[in-house]
């Protein structure tokens, strides 16, 4: 005890870390990208998925002022992540007190937030242990019940695995991917990596430094893409970016930076489908940063308002519900509230709701969670490499997301909204959704199949002061050019009818 109790010392005295801070600029002035050339800050393939969905590239997309971030860092700060959607930079202040009141007095400065403070740091092992809910069991398990609660086993046999889908794990670290042989296929699909948790010459996507802050993400990626004997993940043809931005020591507001600066990188990248089993409410380090229920609207934490940019850029964004289901907080956590994402709930495998699964809710009063997959005893790799067993929205967002690839790949020109709107259609409540589990468990075979059964096809949508035009989720278009090819359902008040536009 007294060696590890040493050890541990040793460990935490290695982390040094400064307070650092959120500054918000007043606007983009003398920004180093233009519209017309998105290449200059967007990869070939973010533009490809752009184009291909109708989205427009926009002042969100361009990047803040480099004059502004050159001032800083000539004041002193070190930057750590730059939000070109929230227009602002997390940055790293040391042993100055007076900096950030300096910060708070510059002209193209609009806000300034501690998001870490360094005198309230605390270990939190055990804490975060309690958040993931993990709980590994010693028997092993296949993945046949997580895949064919879903029918995703016929869409297997279809020939539908992922491929041409690009994902991004978002987690704490992947220890062990880059060894085991259950990852020996997987290996071969991942694209990129980066570590948001540690400076950019101190990269530890896979956790070699530090073991212990990479179990979560590996037992993550696993339900997707680990193939072993008795175990195939879900999306095992689809190509993978392993992103860390969850930091197990510490827990404070540098981490939802981390996590927008994660959903960037990915859209950036070009990625279709992002699953982050990572959520924020009641415990930072710093208790009065905490959040409140009324803040869960999808519009105040900057990591839910980043998964709604993300989602409105064409990405299919997959995000646990969070694990307070059965205690005094059981709603969703951040961004589980975000909009126009999937907030992924857990069941078992008789397809009840698991008693830790959060609930909605949200505080705008949106339906959450959207789904349900298997997160009670979800079969997984754990970091020695063994089929076991483990509990969380952790888990069952991923196998959604994995899910949701397969879709994709067989569904290739549709949007990352309409393969949405195909999920909860297909699920197990669509007819009576409510806040525990949503529109259900979703049935993926169902999504592919009725495809455009009894649906009328035509070229062009009919516009008059007659006529209304929803989602297959019942939102009301407003904006006539947002209609591009799709399934829609049409109105003139008397009779509805769903219309595939082409």
């Amino acid at each position: 005890m007294r060696k590890l109790f040493i050890y541990l010392c040793i460990l935490f005295s290695s982390l040094v870390y400064a307070d650092s801070y959120w500054v918000s600029f007043t606007d983009k002035k003398s920004t180093s990208g233009t519209l017309n050339n998105p290449l200059e800050y967007l990869s070939a393939r973010a533009i490809e998925r752009r184009q291909k969905q109708s989205i427009a590239i926009d002042s969100l997309d361009l990047p803040v002022s480099p004059l502004y971030v050159d001032s800083l860092q000539k004041l002193g700060c070190r930057v750590d992540f730059v939000s070109r959607w929230l227009n602002g930079v997390t940055v790293e202040i040391d042993d100055n007190d007076n900096l950030p009141d300096v910060l708070r007095k510059l002209d193209f400065v609009s806000y300034i937030e501690r998001t870490r403070i360094t005198s309230k740091s605390s270990v939190n092992a055990l804490r975060m242990s309690n958040k993931y809910k993990i709980r590994l069991e010693e028997e092993a398990d296949s993945t046949d019940t997580q895949t064919q609660q879903l029918n995703l086993n016929l869409l297997h046999e279809a020939g539908y695995k992922g491929k041409g889908i690009l994902m991004a794990i978002i987690d704490d670290g992947f220890n062990g991917v880059d060894k085991l042989e259950a990852f020996a296929n997987a290996r071969e699909r991942i694209v990129a990596t980066h570590d948001f948790v540690n400076p950019a010459d101190m990269q530890d996507v896979y956790c070699t430094k530090n073991p212990s802050q990479g179990d979560h993400g590996t037992m993550v990626f696993s339900t997707i893409a680990a193939i072993t004997e008795g175990y195939t993940g879900n999306a095992t043809e689809a190509d993978y970016i392993l992103l860390r931005s969850e930091d197990d020591i510490y827990e404070n507001l540098r981490e939802v930076d981390a996590l927008v600066a994660a959903f960037e990188y990915a859209d950036s990248a070009g990625v279709d489908i992002c699953s982050s089993s990572l959520g924020y409410l009641d415990m930072f380090d710093d208790a009065t940063t905490n959040p409140t229920y009324q803040q869960m609207d999808g519009r105040t934490m900057r990591s839910s308002v980043a998964a709604t940019i993300a989602a409105r850029k064409g990405m299919l964004m997959c995000v646990a519900a969070g694990n307070e289901g059965d205690v005094e907080w059981h709603y969703i956590d951040s961004p589980a509230d975000a909009d126009s994402i999937l907030t992924v709930g857990a069941v078992d495998k008789y397809g009840h709701i698991a008693r830790f699964s959060s609930y909605g809710p949200s505080a705008d009063d949106r339906l959450k969670p959207e789904v349900c997959t298997l997160g009670s005893k979800a079969s997984i790799i754990s970091v020695g490499g063994y089929i076991r067993t483990s509990n969380g929205t952790s888990f069952s967002t991923p196998i959604m997301a994995g899910a949701a690839a397969c879709l994709w790949s067989a569904l290739p020109d549709l949007s990352n909204m309409q393969i949405r709107e195909r999920i909860c259609m297909s699920a197990s409540m669509a007819q009576e959704p409510n806040n525990r589990m949503g529109y259900g468990v979703p049935d993926m075979w169902k999504a592919y199949q009725n495809a455009t059964n009894q649906t009328d096809v035509i070229n062009q949508p009919i516009f008059n002061n007659q006529v209304e035009w929803f989602d297959l989720l019942g939102n009301r278009y407003l904006d006539h050019k947002s209609l591009h090819q799709g399934i829609y359902i049409m109105s003139d008040g008397k009779t509805k009818k769903k219309i595939l536009i082409r």
